[in-house]
Formats: C-alpha cells, sequence, structure tokens
C-alpha cells in the first residue's frame, strides 16, 4: 500500500509515495523468536519428551483463516496466543495419525464447550515439528466428560 509523505501533501506537487514493507505476520504473537523470511514462528514447549519446538507457519494460519473463519478468527492477536498457548502449556495431548501429536486445551474453548485442538506433524529423527491446523471441535476418541 503507498503512502503519500506528510511534508508532499501540501505543496500541490505530484506527492512522493512510500511503499510500505511485508505485512507484519500474524505468527508474531505466538512467539519472540519468528523467521521473517521463511515465515515462520518457533514455539517452545515442554508437553512432551518427543516433541520440544514447533514451527507456526504463516501459510498454516492462512489456510485455517481461509477454511475455518467463521469459527476462528485468527486475525486476532488473542486467538494466536490461544494456539501458541496450548503448544507450550495443553491440558491433554494425544499421539495422532501419520507420526503426529494432538494438543488439546480443554480450558480455551468456543460457545458449544468444544476444546482448541492443534495439530503438529513430528519431523523424523528430530524433537521438532510443525503445526498443520488448528480449530476448536470434540473427536470421536472423548471421553464425555
Amino acid at each position: 500500500m503507498a503512502r503519500v509523505k506528510p511534508e508532499a501533501a501540501d505543496t500541490g506537487k505530484v506527492p512522493d509515495t512510500e511503499i510500505d514493507p511485508e505485512p507484519s505476520l500474524v505468527v508474531t504473537f505466538a512467539s519472540t523468536d519468528v523467521n521473517q523470511s521463511e515465515r515462520y514462528a518457533l514455539v517452545q514447549t515442554r508437553a512432551r519428551d518427543d516433541v520440544s519446538e514447533v514451527r507456526m507457519y504463516e501459510e498454516t494460519i492462512d489456510h485455517v483463516k481461509a477454511e475455518h473463519s467463521a469459527q476462528f478468527p485468527v486475525e486476532l492477536p488473542s486467538m494466536i496466543n490461544a494456539v501458541s498457548g496450548t503448544l507450550k502449556e495443553p491440558t491433554r495431548t494425544s499421539d495422532s495419525y501419520n507420526n503426529s501429536v494432538e494438543y488439546i486445551n480443554d480450558n480455551t474453548i468456543n460457545r458449544k464447550g468444544h476444546p482448541l485442538r492443534v495439530y503438529v506433524q513430528k519431523i523424523s529423527g528430530t524433537t521438532s515439528g510443525y503445526m498443520t491446523t488448528f480449530f476448536f471441535g470434540t473427536v470421536q476418541d472423548d471421553d464425555d466428560e
């Protein structure tokens, strides 16, 4: 987006413009450890021994925004904080399909009472992973509590 330089506004000349830098990454609300060029934030977690850090890619946030925007207003910093908080301190975790992990936060729920779920694909041979999706919901295996 172009902005008019303030000093050119009253001169009657064609104003110079500045080009805004890349828009801020939403994932910056998740962590102070952000890789701007690769567009991810690194979230440290101690919830499990097999995953110590999770990359939250901006493209995953964009995917959730496109697919689940009515359910999940991901552009809000508080929602990104809730996702990173779920990775850092979930109320429970479970192994999921294809070498992935489900992080569940029963303390962060939607209006229907469904918990926040964050899915992480583990990177084989490391204690790292990357977030693949997140949403509020229940799954068949949950106990009715």
